[in-house]
């Protein structure tokens, strides 16, 4: 189900910023509640649930699980799966995106190293915030992949050691590696 197209961050690989223009475009709650309702009636329950980041906008995000969760009292049980950053989930969130039924949460960690997530993604990125939030939703049963890019600017062979004991230190159920690239319109290749 796609949620929304867009993001409202400028990390230095993406090209999504000109793509989009830093504006996010979201379906109404009621919109995609009706999408799931008519899926599962014609017998799906497991969703990859689109969106760029599914918590950058709460208010949207808790409408759409609040109503996850009320389908729950018309018998509808399913079970989704979604992408964010791991520095905008909170507990009242994560415990309610568990009890509405997801089962897997990606994370764009990019680096183990905070120089490194620093370049990459901006200063707001935290290292520590996204083995916090990983921890948190691995103690509530929710899976967790988590996606890395190698060659960044400045990286070091010390920054993907990092990586490796973050990987150790928080594993992941699966794990997605890139190797950067200039791609038009992303900050790395000269882009605004």
């Amino acid at each position: 189900i796609t949620g929304s197209r867009g993001c409202i961050f400028s990390c230095l690989f993406c090209a999504n910023p000109a793509i989009y223009t830093y504006k996010i475009r979201h379906r109404s709650p009621e919109n995609i509640l009706a999408e799931i309702r008519e899926l599962h009636h014609r017998g799906y329950n497991l969703f990859s649930f689109r969106a760029e980041i599914v918590t950058a906008n709460r208010r949207w995000a808790k409408e759409i699980i609040n109503g996850i969760k009320a389908l729950q009292g018309e018998g509808i049980f399913i079970h989704w799966m979604a992408q964010t950053r791991a520095d905008l989930l909170d507990e009242q969130i994560r415990r309610n995106m568990k009890d509405s039924g997801l089962i897997r949460l990606s994370f764009g960690i990019e680096c183990g190293d905070q120089r490194a997530v620093d370049i990459l993604k901006g200063s707001h990125a935290s290292v520590e915030a996204s083995a916090k939030n990983i921890s948190i939703a691995s103690g509530l049963g929710i899976k967790n992949i988590q996606y890395y890019i190698f060659g960044g600017p400045g990286e070091t062979w010390q920054a993907m050691f990092k990586s490796l004991l973050f990987i150790r230190r928080n594993p992941p159920d699966m794990i997605g590696t890139n190797v950067i690239k200039q791609y038009p319109g992303t900050r790395l290749n000269g882009a605004a």
